[in-house]
This record gives C-alpha cells, sequence and structure tokens, in this order.
C-alpha cells in the first residue's frame, strides 16, 4: 500500500514536471510570437504635482522629484492619459515641467517638436506646438496621401532620440490642410 502511494505521487509529480516543461516552450513560442524584448521595458520615476504656474500662458509644472531621483532636463513626462510634457530644469529635489500645452512663442521656438506617427496609418510628422482655439496639439507635416480619420491615435515615434518610442501623445480630432501642397495638419486631443 505504502509503495502504490509512492508510485501515484511519482506519477504526479512527473504529470507536473512535463506540464511544466511544455508550458515553457509555450511560451517561448508566443515571446517569438510578439518579438517580446526585454531591453524594451521603460522605466518610470513616479512624482507628483507641487506647483502649477497660474499663468496659462507659460504653462508649467513643479514635480517633487529632482536629479537626485534620477530626473534629467529632456526627460518625458506622462500620466495615466499619455505624453503631457518634458523636463525643462531640475533641481535636487525638484523638476519645472514644460508642458505640451505651451503658448508662448519663445517656449514653442526652444522646446523640441516631437517626432510622432499615427498608429495603423502608416504616418509621420511632429507635434510643434498647441492650439488654444481647438484646444488641441497640432500635428504638422503628415503626408496628404494618408487617409486620417477623426479618432486615429497618435504616438511618439519609434526613433526620436528625446522621447521613448510609443508614448501616447493622444487622438486625431481634426484633419486640415498643411503649410505646403503635399501635406497635411491634424489637431490631436
Amino acid at each position: 500500500e505504502e509503495n502504490t502511494m509512492l508510485r501515484n505521487k511519482l506519477d504526479d509529480y512527473l504529470a507536473l514536471e512535463a506540464e511544466l516543461s511544455a508550458l515553457r516552450e509555450k511560451q517561448k513560442e508566443l515571446e517569438k510570437q510578439v518579438s517580446y524584448k526585454e531591453e524594451g521595458k521603460q522605466d518610470y520615476i513616479v512624482s507628483q504635482v507641487v506647483a502649477r504656474s497660474p499663468d496659462r500662458f507659460n504653462d508649467v509644472i513643479v514635480i517633487d522629484r529632482g536629479t537626485k531621483d534620477g530626473v534629467e532636463p529632456n526627460m518625458a513626462v506622462i500620466t495615466h492619459e499619455g505624453l503631457i510634457g518634458r523636463v525643462e530644469s531640475a533641481t535636487d529635489s525638484m523638476a519645472n515641467v514644460q508642458l505640451l500645452t505651451s503658448s508662448r512663442d519663445e517656449n514653442l521656438a526652444k522646446a523640441p517638436a516631437i517626432a510622432a506617427e499615427v498608429e495603423k496609418r502608416n504616418a509621420f510628422g511632429f507635434i510643434e506646438g498647441y492650439d488654444r482655439e481647438k484646444n488641441a496639439l497640432v500635428l504638422t507635416m503628415v503626408d496628404s496621401d494618408v487617409k486620417l480619420k477623426k479618432g486615429d491615435t497618435v504616438v511618439t515615434y519609434d526613433q526620436s532620440e528625446i522621447y521613448p518610442p510609443n508614448l501616447l501623445i493622444g487622438t486625431v480630432e481634426e484633419v486640415g490642410k498643411g503649410k505646403y501642397a503635399v501635406d497635411q495638419t491634424a489637431y490631436v486631443k
């Protein structure tokens, strides 16, 4: 009777070991199918807003993390809704964040344009400012052959030197003509 119990436990153990091995193989197969890459993971520094400029044209917030926490100028700043700005300057314990909604000409001139792409449309362009009347970011220089539609998702371009790839910027709200005959402009919420 004791031998039978031991044999049953051994059989159960061998069955579990075989199932674990099969699951590991399946995991490897699935990781290959979705091009799983460990290096694609992003590190985040979580912070809170401790101040905001009262001047809506300035659109700067102050966060409670600084250089001692790893915050550096030009880092992307995101919320659960997507990209909201970039670190303009940092001290040991705080940082100023220039929001994408800034409309002062001198801030836009010194803020780098954001290389962006429209998912599933093979479209590329640049976020180059904020239109206060339309209450939307301005996506410029999109090829006029691309059929943009309201609701299309706009993310940071994967070849950007400043921003990490595929950060949500927003969705297309409206499409208009560009500055040149071969491009179009989109307004992104």
